[in-house]
Order: C-alpha cells, then structure tokens, then sequence
C-alpha cells in the first residue's frame, strides 16, 4: 500500500515540500490515507507538511461526536486538525447536494493553509461501486470513466485521490497490523442507497468470481477516460455548420463527441435520454437521405439538410457563432 501511495505522490508531483489536506472522515479509508501520509513522511523525498480536515455534515446525530473522535486522532499524531461544518438544506438530491458543499468546504479550508492539494480515500472498490452505479443508470464513456484520480479543486488546488488503485481489503489490513481503530458510518449498511446495496450484495460476488476485480474495475476506468479524452481532442476540428459529405467521412464516435461538446456547452443534460438521441442525430448526419429532419434539444435545434448539417440556438444563431456586438456610434467630428 505505501508503494502505491509514493507512486501516486511522486507522479502528482506531491511527494516534496508542501502542505497536504486530507480529508478524514474518521472511516477506515480515510484513517488509512492519514497513517500512510504520516509513514512516509520524512523518508526521502517525502517532505511535505500534512493537515486535517474533517467535515461535519450535520445529517447524523453522531456527527458531533465523529468530529471530536477525528480531532483527538489528528491530536495524537500530531497533525493539526480542522472541523468544517457545512449546511445541507436545501432543494434537490441531497447527496449531491452535500458533496459540492463538501468540497467547497475543503477548498476552502486548502486555500486559508496554503495547501496545495486535497487529499481523498477513494479506493479500488470505491471506483468499482462506481462503475456499477453509473453502469445501472446508463452512462456513457464519459461516466464510465469513473472516478478521477485527480482534478482541479478550486485555482491553485488540486483533489488528487492517491489511494484509488488500492483494494479496501488492503487497507483494512494495513489498519489491523497498527491496530488502528476507526469509525464506521451506519449510512454504510442502508440498503435502501445503492452504492450501500451493491457493497453489501453485489462487490462480495464479484469478488468471489474474479479475484481482483476491484483493480480490473481501476484499469477500465483509465482507458475509457484516455478514450474519452481522444475523442474530445478528435472533435475539436468538427465545427458546424458542417457539409454531409464532410459528416459522412467521420468516424460515428467523432461526430458524436462534437455533438456532445455542443449540447454540453448549451446545457442540455447528457442523461440516456438525450445520449440516444444524438445518437439518432448521428445516423441522420451520417445517411443518404435528402430529407430535412429536425431534432430539438432546447435550447439548440439540429438541422440535417440536404448538404449541410447545422445546429441553430433558440435564438437563431448558430451554435459556433458569436452574439453581434453592439455598434458603437460614431461621434461628429468638431468644426
């Protein structure tokens, strides 16, 4: 585990000088990353300066406590700790809703010690649990590509997740062989949230089938995320409106991901619905037909003609072309 976390610090460019936040739950990942943190530090080429942030939900009434257990554990490893307390009320899935405050929070908290990255326990089983998730819910290669092992956070602050090619098993493991104790969140054990439901029933199947396929599950993720990226970086050349002739050339993916790249930049939602639908745009753009076929997703409209495809805002314009600048008037010139 500690070979795999230097790696994941050498590679990040986190292993010198420099102060780290990691963020602690108080679960066994993330008691795991702290006490790793703090082995490898000082060895060479492991310099940095570590801090503790532990962010109190206010969803559980043992939150009050968890926060105090955090703050003692930092305490007695000398690392200085900070609880960060977040509101989540509010409108809207309130699981989504607490991750972005959540990472706001740390952010935050990176930015106030001058930390330049946020640190996660995400493990190998975590990003597993992922893919199933987003696989029941019909992502795309986009979604399939997981759980990032890092991005940017906010300016001048990363959140990098050094664990995410390590199985949970083998921090647990680790864990036992410090007796470490950590807590454990009972939201864990609902069967009622998915990614509790697939933990408890689905990964020990998994597991007994094909040993390993926590690290299996990593790998995947990484390709679909580097074929992703190559289609992005493909689609950069697609620029509407675009000739039949010129549509018809293109690999389907391309064109795809250009028509993608368009709808996200409106705001259109890439939920399955809409996913199928440009898939449909695709094979318009992409057939022998003369017909003119429409296909509406406010607020962008696809337009295949005859020679051309073009995409047209609600406002008329095209999807590439830029809002008319006001004209200035001119002054008369002083006699």
């Amino acid at each position: 585990m500690r070979a795999a976390l230097a790696a994941s610090l050498t590679a990040t460019g986190l292993a010198g000088s420099g102060t780290l936040l990691i963020a602690c739950s108080g679960g066994g990942d993330s008691v795991a990353l702290l006490r790793a943190l703090l082995d490898l530090r000082g060895k060479r080429g492991f310099a940095y300066a570590l801090r503790v942030a532990h962010v109190d939900h206010g969803l559980r009434s043992e939150s009050g406590r968890d926060a105090a257990w955090v703050a003692a554990l930092a305490a007695s490893l000398g690392v200085a700790a900070a609880t960060l307390r977040i509101d989540c009320d509010g409108l809207g899935n309130p699981e989504a809703r607490a991750r972005v405050r959540r990472y706001a929070a740390l952010a935050d908290a990176a930015a106030a010690a001058g930390a330049a990255a946020v640190l996660t326990a995400h493990s190998a089983d975590d990003q597993l649990e992922t893919l199933l998730m987003r696989l029941i819910r019909g992502a795309g290669t986009r979604g399939m590509s997981g759980i990032p092992a890092e991005r940017p956070l906010a300016p001048g602050v990363r959140l990098v997740r050094p664990l995410l090619r390590v199985p949970r098993d083998t921090l647990r493991a680790f864990l036992a062989e410090r007796e470490q104790p950590f807590l454990h969140d009972p939201t864990n054990d609902d069967p009622s949230r998915l990614r509790a439901r697939l933990r408890r029933d689905v990964l020990p199947v998994l597991a007994d089938v094909r040993p390993g396929v926590a690290g299996n599950a990593v790998a995947l993720a990484e390709d679909l995320r580097d074929a992703d990226h190559a289609l992005a970086w493909a689609a950069r050349g697609v620029v509407f409106p675009l000739s039949r002739g010129d549509a018809r050339a293109l690999p389907a993916a391309v064109l795809h991901a250009a028509l993608r790249r368009e709808l996200d930049a409106a705001g259109v939602p890439a939920d399955r619905r809409n996913r199928d639908r440009r898939r449909a745009m695709v094979r318009a753009c992409r057939d022998g037909s003369g017909a003119v076929r429409v296909f509406e997703l406010a607020p962008l409209q696809l337009r295949v003609e005859r020679d051309r495809v073009r995409l047209i805002r609600g406002d008329g314009r095209g999807a590439q072309e830029q809002p008319p600048r006001p004209r200035r008037r001119s002054r008369p010139r002083s006699a």
